[in-house]
């Protein structure tokens, strides 16, 4: 059954119920299944990273917040403090409001992420990548974020 939820610019229409089935066959998130010293990092700081508001969010949207499909490092950006982005997807389409990626030519696109809370931001795309194996065959929503985070790993800190 899809529902309507608006957050910020966009109104989407989610399937929770396929959504959280999809998660619950997914054993665990993109920076688990990668182990490099900054994946890890993320991975450690979770609890953090994501505002209470943000976790509650992607609850709503039926995504499992410890399952990211993809995040990846974008190196230090000042003293012990890293930018970090990713991504996770859910059962549903954008219903109003604009794409988070806004093409500027044919090969390059410019981010219209919503800030959050300083560090942090995120929007919704149509453009998916790297989606699961158990969201095959289904209409889908990136949830796209931009999060900056401490470097508390025990491993060197990479630039």
């Amino acid at each position: 059954m899809e529902e309507s939820l608006t957050y910020r610019r966009w109104t989407v229409s989610v399937n929770r119920a396929l959504t959280a089935a999809a998660y619950a066959a997914v054993p665990e998130g993109s920076p688990e299944t990668c182990g490099c010293d900054p994946c890890r990092n993320f991975a450690l700081g979770r609890e953090r990273i994501y505002p209470v508001a943000v976790r509650e969010l992607l609850t709503q949207l039926g995504i499992d917040w410890h399952k990211e499909a993809e995040v990846y490092h974008n190196g230090q950006v000042r003293p012990e403090i890293h930018s970090y982005g990713g991504w996770f997807h859910f059962t549903g389409r954008i219903e109003a409001g604009s794409d988070c990626w806004n093409s500027i030519t044919p090969s390059a696109a410019v981010p219209e992420f919503e800030h959050v809370l300083d560090g942090f931001s995120l929007g919704f795309g149509k453009r998916v990548v790297l989606p699961r194996d158990s969201f095959r065959g289904q209409e889908l929503v990136q949830v796209e974020f931009l999060a900056e985070t401490r470097w508390t790993v025990e491993a060197q800190e990479v630039a």
